[in-house]
């Protein structure tokens, strides 16, 4: 699934709510203006 947004941090709320739903599911955000691929990991408990 990919999908854009124009904040980098609503892109990362965004990847984390799939993260937190999936967590075997591999996210990434990708920040066009700094050229950074970002991996979101599970949020510890």
């Amino acid at each position: 699934m990919k999908g854009s947004f124009q904040i980098f941090e609503t892109a990362q709320t965004a990847g984390l709510a799939i993260k937190t739903a999936h967590p075997i599911v591999r996210v990434t955000v990708y920040d066009v203006l700094e050229g950074i691929n970002t991996v979101i990991e599970t949020p510890a408990a």
